[in-house]
């Protein structure tokens, strides 16, 4: 069993480049992308909002189905994503 994470290139071999230019697609595909807000789950977790070119934030979802800052601000984005995995986990 081979422990390679990349697969070869067609003649069989690997090269710094390749590995970089093939993670780099991986990443890319791999990205968490910008959602609607109406997709966003309303359970109380926290995830990234947005709308227009303002500054992402993190918010959950209140009691009343209201988005809140984390600054206990009401506010109203238009899309969403989830928030990355801390540091150290999978």
């Amino acid at each position: 069993m081979s422990d390679l994470i990349f697969p070869p290139l067609p003649d069989g071999t690997l090269n710094e480049e390749y590995i970089q230019n093939y993670a780099r697609l991986v990443m890319r595909a791999n990205a968490p992308k910008w959602l609607p807000i109406s997709t966003a789950p309303e359970d109380g977790r926290n995830l990234i909002g947005g709308y227009g070119r303002n500054r992402p934030f993190e918010m959950y979802c209140g009691a009343f189905g209201e988005w809140i800052d984390m600054g206990g601000r009401v506010r109203n984005p238009s899309h969403w994503m989830p928030l990355p995995p801390a540091p150290g986990k999978s």
